[in-house]
This record gives structure tokens, C-alpha cells and sequence, in this order.
């Protein structure tokens, strides 16, 4: 990969096309020792510092040591459907419990907890922490987000409530979002789905607008942004993103593998 300063971002890969060491556009370096399985072993920081990674036999990562720092080992623990149960380091443990569907209910750290709920497909509908945290999700009969309400633990006569109403149109995207202090965001669609242009008003007056320019195969072509100016974006003959050219000129070029 070759920035707009003709720097180079460069991977080195070993005979099956692994990654054993990358070099940054700084010139650091970082190497990667694999086992024959393609894991990550042992991974050398470009400051010397090493990590080194142990695995179960389902190749999950189970532990990440740090022999040349002497910090900490981090170890991580599944459950049978081989979800993350429980995270530590050193003194500080992270314990998950999830639900039916697989999805994280519960999360407790260092003696505070967090409780989600969610509806019968799956989407958020409350988040609550034992410091005082509460958040509310408000959907139509699509699963829509129409209104969203957040509280802290010191705001227990609602003062201090941040809350966004939400509309959408007949296809289910998103054309209005009202925010507090009476700013309004509102969004436009082209006939396929794809955004074009995006803006942000209050007092009924336009603060910040953003355009967008698709070209064929959905590939983004320019964003222009009332703020910032426009940036463009070309495309290899296979669609492959291969430079970007932003308002003050500089270009950035992506370099892939043929």
C-alpha cells in the first residue's frame, strides 16, 4: 500500500501466502512466528517487546503472554458453544452470559454488571448497569428504531435524560432523526437504496450537508461535504479500490496483489 507521500506499507508472506512480517509507513517493522498450522505464535512488536499466544485445540486463543515486558498474561476461557465466557488479566476478570440465541445478557467486571434484553429477534430493547446506566430502545412493528432513550445513574428525575426520535420510510431506511437541542438530521436515498445525501439542521437552517456520488457496482465515485470539500475515488478495471484524492489535494493510492 503507497500513501500520497509514495510511503510504503509492505507485508511479507511466507510460501502459502501467511503474513510473517509487515512494515509500516514509519518503517517499523513487526514479525509474526507461525506454527504449522498457520497460527500465530509469537508475535515481535517493532520495540523489541514480544507476544506470544497459546491456543486450544478448537485454535482458539486461550492466552497471550508477554515474556520480555512482564506484564500481565491475558487468558481467555469458552463455553461448550465455544462463546467467550470469561476474560482476565492479571487481577481483573470479565465474565459473559449469553442467551438462547446467543447473545450476550449479561457481562459483569470487577464487581459491576451490565443486563441487556432484546426482543424475539434478537434486537436490543433495554441496557441497564449496576452504575447507574439505562438505556431504552423504542421499535415499530418492522423492528425499526423509533425512539431511544438514555439516563445516568444521577439523573433519577429524568432531567438529565438524552433522548432521539427516529423516522423511516415505506422501505424501512431512515429519513429523519430528531436529536436534542433541536437538531435534525435527515437523509435521501437514491431508487436503489443508496445514500446521496445527508444533512444536518437546526433552527431551520442547514448547518452541514453531505452528498454522495455512486458510479456502476455500487462503487462510491466522490463525497462531497459542505465543511470539508469533495473527495474522490477511483477504481481498478476488476473494482478494486486503488486511490483516493482528497480536498486539499493529497492522494492516497492502494496497492493490491495481482
Amino acid at each position: 500500500v503507497t500513501n500520497e507521500k509514495l510511503q510504503s506499507y509492505e507485508f511479507t508472506l511466507d510460501a502459502v501466502g501467511n503474513v510473517t512480517a509487515e512494515k509500516g509507513f514509519d518503517g517499523a517493522v513487526r514479525h509474526y512466528l507461525r506454527d504449522r498450522g498457520g497460527r500465530v505464535i509469537r508475535e515481535t512488536l517493532p520495540s523489541g517487546t514480544e507476544r506470544e499466544y497459546g491456543y486450544d485445540a478448537c485454535s482458539r486463543v486461550t492466552r497471550v503472554s508477554y515474556p520480555t515486558a512482564g506484564d500481565p498474561d491475558q487468558t481467555y476461557a469458552y463455553g461448550l458453544s465455544g462463546r467467550l465466557v470469561q476474560a482476565s488479566r492479571g487481577e481483573s476478570t470479565v465474565e459473559f452470559a449469553y442467551n438462547s440465541l446467543g447473545l450476550p445478557i449479561r457481562e459483569t467486571a470487577d464487581g459491576n454488571t451490565i443486563l441487556r434484553t432484546y426482543d424475539h429477534t434478537g434486537r436490543i430493547l433495554t441496557l441497564d448497569s449496576t452504575t447507574g446506566a439505562s438505556l431504552r430502545y423504542t421499535r415499530n412493528g418492522y423492528g425499526e428504531l423509533e425512539g431511544f432513550t438514555a439516563t445516568g445513574g444521577s439523573d433519577a428525575d429524568g432531567a438529565g435524560a438524552w433522548e432521539s426520535s427516529h423516522r423511516h420510510d415505506t422501505l424501512g431506511f431512515e429519513v429523519e432523526r430528531i436529536l436534542p437541542g433541536g437538531v435534525v438530521r435527515s437523509f435521501a436515498y437514491d431508487d436503489i437504496g443508496r445514500l446521496v445525501d445527508a444533512r444536518t439542521r437546526k433552527d431551520s437552517r442547514t448547518r452541514h450537508m453531505r452528498r454522495y456520488r455512486w458510479g456502476v457496482a455500487d462503487r462510491l465515485l466522490s463525497v462531497e461535504d459542505s465543511r470539508r470539500g469533495e473527495t474522490r475515488y477511483s477504481y481498478t478495471p476488476t473494482g478494486q479500490l486503488d486511490r483516493a484524492e482528497y480536498p486539499d489535494g493529497r492522494e492516497q493510492w492502494r496497492k493490491s496483489d495481482p
